[in-house]
């Protein structure tokens, strides 16, 4: 799975994005060369704003699900030494 999430999705992402733009591309042609005009969802616009969306909340989610937030209230403790050498992580005591 590790290797699929960070070998392969990102070798073959852009090749998957590029052949869905040059299809969409290719019948927007074709359908303008007919003298019809485009939708809203043929227009370039409609996608951009689609894929920034999407980007913009996958985001917001990634970044709460995946960060592990201490306590609000409290002393910061540093990271120090131990005995032995050992390194104790820092930390947040609550008051």
């Amino acid at each position: 799975m590790r290797a699929l999430l960070t070998v392969v999705l990102p070798f073959f992402a852009p090749l998957l994005a590029f052949l869905a733009w040059a299809h969409l591309e290719r019948n927007a042609r074709e359908k303008l060369a007919r003298g019809e005009r485009l939708s809203r969802v043929e227009t370039p616009w409609f996608w951009l704003v689609l894929a920034g969306s999407i980007l913009a909340a996958t985001s917001t989610l990634g970044v709460h699900l995946l960060s592990h937030a201490e306590p609000a209230h409290g002393t910061y403790v540093p990271p120090s030494l131990g005995e032995g050498g050992r390194v104790l992580p820092g930390r947040v005591d609550s008051k």
